[in-house]
């Protein structure tokens, strides 16, 4: 009868709707003999981890980008040293060279362009190989369909070019109220994406007495 309490407990917890996979064995923790069960159980209310999960992410890819540009900036800023200092003279004319104008959105674009680039990538092929960013990782966070399953190509690239463009335009405040009044805890980018994203945790049991969530 204890046992069934505890399926009946588990099945209703609002945080732990759905199990979501029957993972091998683990080595047993503390406290614990040899496991006999373990389950992946998932939780849905969890803006807050995203959120945070997304500043990690957002750290994460501005190091890696600026590892990058920043040595093409300062090659370009170097090679034209000279031409700053003028510009910077006052008596020197006002008009800004029009050769150096084009030269300078040229360089601007190519940045932009591999940031972008880069930072497309970066959710891409994370999300796609392992479901999850270096940031989710860190909260066991993981990307899936409306169906429980791995999300597709298609949905995976959407997200990763909704993200720059929600971090660029400060879009990302908009996702995150709408991740706060949805009961689903959804933002904008999932409803578009028609993807969903869950936190996973691992429960260890003995036959007939699962933990309290």
């Amino acid at each position: 009868m204890e046992g069934n309490t505890g399926e009946s407990d588990l099945r209703s917890s609002a945080n732990a709707p759905h199990s979501v996979g029957i993972p091998s064995a683990p080595t047993p923790g503390a406290g614990w003999s040899q496991p006999q069960h373990t389950e992946v159980v998932e939780e849905r209310n969890i803006t807050w981890y995203r959120a945070i999960a997304k500043v990690v992410d957002y750290f994460v890819v501005s190091v890696a980008t600026n590892f990058i540009t920043g040595p093409i900036m300062l090659i370009w800023w170097l090679s034209n040293i000279d031409r700053f200092e003028r510009l910077a003279d006052e008596s020197e004319t006002s008009v800004f060279p029009e050769d150096f104008f084009v030269q300078m959105l040229i360089i601007w674009g190519v940045v932009f362009s591999l940031s972008f680039a880069l930072t497309v990538a970066y959710y891409f092929i994370l999300e796609k190989k392992f479901q999850q960013t270096l940031g989710k990782k860190a909260f066991d966070l993981k990307v899936i369909d409306m169906t429980n399953g791995r999300a597709s190509t298609g949905q995976l690239l959407a997200r990763a070019i909704l993200y720059p463009i929600s971090m660029m335009t400060y879009f990302w405040v908009v996702e995150l109220i709408v991740a706060l009044i949805r009961e689903d805890g959804r933002s904008v980018t999932d409803l578009i994406c028609g993807t969903t994203v869950i936190r996973l945790k691992k429960v260890y049991y003995q036959q007939g007495a699962r933990p309290a969530l």
